[in-house]
């Protein structure tokens, strides 16, 4: 049989979809989140809370059509193996479907990427925002026709969730800047910002169309004010704040103790409306930050720094695949009654101590490597002038370090948040481990 025929393709992709599924399918049920049960209930009702984007329920949506979350998940997981696949095309098209096999069954055993593309949450088109970006930077040739469904996964990916954007935003520029340098086509570096702009256009335009208020993100302020207050910026400047005007927050001075959850999501916190209006919450925030980086500039831009720099090298699992069924069930009871059992039953409810400790032990130290040799093939190709696979390491990488700065520095600080993309670099090195075993082993020749 020929490695790159229709059948070797359709063959690893049936390879490659059983074992992305098998930790769902092992589970019983699609993995949950906290923020899942929001999610489910807009998919119905479409009203969702003002620190959540509406674009996810679309995909919660699909659950309604046939299938349950099992519709959800398999979708996911389709768009993220697409986009392997094209990893693996770009790569080199000799065998490449036996690349894209080994991509795939490597990934799902020893990283997070078969666990958050089966997670009913916007976090599991992070990676495929990185990746989308980069192969639509790097495979406007290469791919032909093919590079077309990397763009359309980029405003799929980036109107889901905030932080791609940034992410996305962050990758457009980078294009923008090496395309005057001829290291990038112009044509796909106009074609990544303008996905980018179309995602970010289209959040405030479905927002308005079916909310009747045409914004964005309307509790992004008060996320980046809980920044502030986890790291003791804001509380010195309380008493001259307070002194100025009643704010809210000058009714919680006294358990400001550096913990942005407890702050956001605490019983006294904001956004269970125990602190007051939320609306005013959101009207009070961006005058708060504004005072606040006006009066420690470089204080707030180092902290944001500091804690991206730990969001980068913080990627456990974390609590993404603690016990769920507490916040969910109320969400099922509602809106998807014949999923409870099914929900009770999982592995997720009952604890799965070996699978924990198989990510948290094995998958981290794959995850770790990973990122070793993400750096090692950026470093090794630069230094061979290998300008293509410098290229895709480079862009994996910023990509994790948007991440990294969009969450630890902006939102909040928690190990599953790298470890929804810290996995890219696994897959970078797998496609290019043949040629850095060559390269380390052969002298360096001139041009090479």
């Amino acid at each position: 049989m020929d490695r790159n025929s229709p059948l070797a393709w359709f063959l690893a992709g049936l390879a490659g979809l059983a074992a992305f599924l098998t930790p769902a399918v092992w589970n019983g049920f699609p993995f949950v989140f906290y923020d899942s049960a929001d999610y489910i209930e807009a998919a119905f009702s479409f009203d969702m809370p003002p620190f959540r984007l509406l674009p996810y329920a679309f995909i919660m949506a699909l659950g309604r059509l046939g299938g349950g979350f099992w519709a959800v998940a398999l979708a996911q997981i389709l768009v993220c193996l697409t986009l392997l696949a094209l990893l693996a095309r770009l790569t080199g098209p000799t065998r490449a479907p036996g690349r894209f096999l080994t991509l795939a069954l490597v990934l799902a055993l020893f990283t997070t990427a078969p666990w958050f593309a089966g997670l009913l949450m916007p976090d599991a088109f992070t990676a495929p925002a990185i990746l989308a970006a980069t192969l639509v930077l790097l495979g406007w040739k290469e791919l032909g026709r093919l590079k077309y469904l990397a763009l359309l996964a980029v405003p799929l990916a980036g109107m889901v969730h905030a932080t791609h954007l940034m992410i996305l935003a962050g990758l457009s520029l980078i294009g923008l800047a090496l395309w005057p340098l001829r290291l990038i086509a112009r044509n796909a570096a106009l074609a990544l910002l303008g996905a980018t702009c179309l995602a970010w256009l289209a959040v405030p335009m479905i927002h308005g169309l079916i909310q009747g208020s045409w914004h964005y993100n309307k509790g992004s302020s008060v996320f980046l004010l809980a920044r502030l207050v986890s790291g003791g910026l804001i509380q010195p400047d309380l008493p001259r704040l307070c002194a100025e005007k009643p704010y809210l927050i000058c009714a919680m001075q006294d358990r400001l103790h550096a913990d942005e959850n407890d702050f956001l999501w605490g019983h006294g916190g904001v956004f269970f409306g125990r602190a007051g209006s939320i609306e005013l919450w959101m009207a009070e925030a961006p005058e708060l930050l504004g005072k606040t980086v006006q009066a420690h500039p470089l204080g707030v831009g180092a902290f944001m720094l500091e804690t991206a720099g730990r969001q980068f090298l913080a990627f456990g699992p974390g609590d993404v695949f603690d016990p769920m069924a507490f916040h969910m069930r109320h969400a099922l009871e509602k809106r998807h009654p014949d999923q409870i059992p099914a929900l009770l039953n999982a592995r997720q409810q009952h604890g799965w101590s070996g699978a924990k400790r198989w990510l948290q032990t094995v998958g981290v130290a794959a995850m770790a490597a990973g990122l070793g040799g993400l750096i090692l093939v950026l470093g090794l190709a630069l230094w061979r002038r290998d300008a293509k696979r410098a290229l895709l390491a480079g862009l994996v990488l910023a990509g994790l370090i948007g991440n990294a700065l969009a969450c630890g520095g902006l939102s909040s600080l928690a190990d599953r948040y790298q470890a929804r993309a810290i996995w890219l670099g696994l897959a970078v090195l797998i496609v290019n481990w043949e040629w850095l075993k060559i390269r380390i082993y052969r002298p360096r020749q001139g041009g090479d």
